[in-house]
């Protein structure tokens, strides 16, 4: 006898991330400072920065080391892209920031608007492609076809992806509606992360959203 083996899956939840949006009006000025800054970073504008900081930054760096120190540390980590907003504590705001390596930028604004602390920190790398196993490779290679059926809005076909036993606890419509009111308006969905699997669930992040995917084998 032949077997054969069949991998269904299942979109579990998809959740979005309340901690990632700026709250406050201090948070939210400073975010768009930082915007323009990373942006100022990465054509390598270290002077036009420079003069976006404040009176305590200046102290602590003179343009001449604050250009050394850009050019030794921070030069080498670009570009950076991905900027996203993970909380904020006594006026210091908080990102993750995708560079050469994955990053941790720490940024807060004066009264004045003026950059008082802009900082970086490199974190440990998230789990790729490489350090998967076999069965999670599988998943991997359906969950990837979902979202990008999910960022072209074909909600027929990510239905019919979704596999029989999620097929079996919603209907059609039922499932379009969800698409269409809770899961569309969060898209595009770029820099799709695999972060690990738990329970033979591989679990993912895209941006201020997280996603579990589920893979049932079944041997006939």
């Amino acid at each position: 006898m032949i077997k054969k083996f069949f991998f269904v899956t299942t979109l579990v939840v998809i959740n979005y991330l309340s901690v990632s949006a700026q709250v406050t009006p201090l948070e939210k000025t400073t975010h768009e400072v930082a915007l323009i800054a990373v942006d100022l970073l990465n054509k390598k504008l270290a002077d036009s920065l420079y003069s976006m900081t404040g009176e305590s930054l200046r102290k602590k760096l003179s343009p001449t080391a604050w250009r050394t120190s850009f050019k030794d540390v921070v030069f080498p980590l670009l570009p950076m892209r991905g900027l996203a907003f993970q909380r904020s504590k006594d006026s210091l705001s908080q990102y993750r920031i995708k560079g050469t390596v994955p990053l941790m930028m720490y940024f807060s604004i004066d009264r004045f608007g003026k950059i008082s602390n802009m900082s970086f920190q490199m974190v440990k790398k998230e789990p790729g492609s490489s350090e998967m196993s076999a069965e999670e490779k599988r998943t991997d290679l359906v969950a990837r076809k979902m979202i990008r059926l999910i960022n072209e809005k074909k909600t027929d076909s990510t239905y019919l992806l979704a596999g029989e036993n999620s097929r079996k606890g919603i209907t059609p419509d039922a499932w379009k509606k969800i698409m269409e009111n809770s899961i569309y308006p969060l898209t595009p969905f770029a820099d799709f992360v695999f972060l690990g699997n738990e329970g033979r669930i591989n679990k993912y992040r895209s941006g201020k959203s997280q996603f579990w995917y589920q893979s049932i084998k079944m041997i006939e």
